[in-house]
């Protein structure tokens, strides 16, 4: 009963860490969209600063929660492959596309991830992957269609849509990794790695592309400090992946990101709506439906498979 109510609690925090990161994903795009208008940033610079700010952080945490092995050449590659998918990909692809699109999409879009993340997670983890989770992500991408060819909320663009549907990827990508790795690393070790190198090449990419004066300009003035420092960088890049690491300890990875996806639709949609003002035109409404939709059949627990074995 005991190993039982610690297992029960050990999941309860998981969840719990999920849905707290959730608030930080959920706002991220948010953040993009008032930095972009309000202090004149463009999406480069965002990539330089954030990149240049967040690779400290990460080092200090990888090199101070150090395992007494270090990875061996196969999980070398693994954290390798984890940090392109999660820098350039991710966060690169995310400032790209925010700048072109509306907060309202960032947030349907990321949505997405789920449902994508399940596929991909059984596919390479070797997890069942059930025609549920197929029909999941059919009506999520449905829900991406709908959005990415309509003008379905203000601001919004196709450009910066197919953008994001590219960071969607890297997402799937990276929470399916670290999914393989979480058992064998602590949370701050596995996530200050990964993010250490992940920053890094963002904030080369972002220096290479013009992106440098940014890197001072995050201290222009408080509001701006406020959601650069407090939410793109302490809030999603250092606690959002931390929380990420430690929940894919305990939950699987589709799981992981379902939960994510439902608190930062939530969270984004009504940050669009109340900070940045935005509208939801009738086909934003229909594809809201079908991605919360899609959510809630990735949500679905997958039914063992029968048993073959004689009786």
């Amino acid at each position: 009963m005991t190993e039982s109510r610690s297992t029960a609690l050990r999941t309860f925090f998981a969840v719990l860490a999920v849905l707290s990161a959730a608030v930080f994903w959920g706002l991220n795009g948010i953040a993009s969209k008032l930095l972009y208008r309000d202090a004149h940033f463009d999406a480069l610079g965002l990539v330089a600063a954030r990149g240049t700010w967040s690779l400290p952080i990460f080092a200090v945490m990888a090199y101070a929660a150090r395992p007494a092995r270090m990875p061996n050449t196969a999980d070398l590659l693994r954290f390798v492959a984890l940090a392109f998918c999660y820098g350039p990909i991710a966060c690169g692809f995310l400032a790209l596309g925010a700048q072109y699109t509306s907060g309202a999409h960032v947030s349907l879009l990321f949505s997405l991830a789920p449902p994508l993340t399940a596929v991909l997670g059984g596919v390479l983890l070797r997890e069942r992957v059930d025609r549920l989770r197929v029909l999941a992500l059919a009506i999520g991408l449905a829900g991406a269609v709908v959005l990415a060819s309509t003008r379905s909320a203000t601001g919004s663009g196709l450009g910066g849509d197919l953008l994001l549907m590219v960071q969607i990827t890297g997402i799937a990508f990276s929470v399916v990794i670290t999914r393989s790795l979480a058992r064998r690393y602590n949370a701050l070790f596995l996530t200050g790695f990964y993010g250490a190198l992940g920053m890094a090449e963002l904030a080369l990419a972002g220096i290479a592309g013009g992106g440098a004066p940014a890197i001072v300009q995050t201290w222009r003035d408080p509001a701006t400090a406020l959601w650069f420092f407090g939410e793109i960088v302490l809030g999603l890049s250092i606690y959002g992946q931390v929380a990420q690491s430690f929940a894919l300890r305990r939950l699987g990875a589709g799981t992981t990101v379902i939960l994510a996806g439902y608190g930062s639709l939530v969270v984004g949609l009504c940050g669009a709506l109340t900070i940045l003002h935005e509208r939801i035109a009738p086909a934003g409404l229909v594809a809201t439906a079908l991605i919360a939709v899609s959510l809630g059949l990735a949500l679905v627990p997958v039914r063992a498979a029968p048993s073959t074995a004689p009786q």
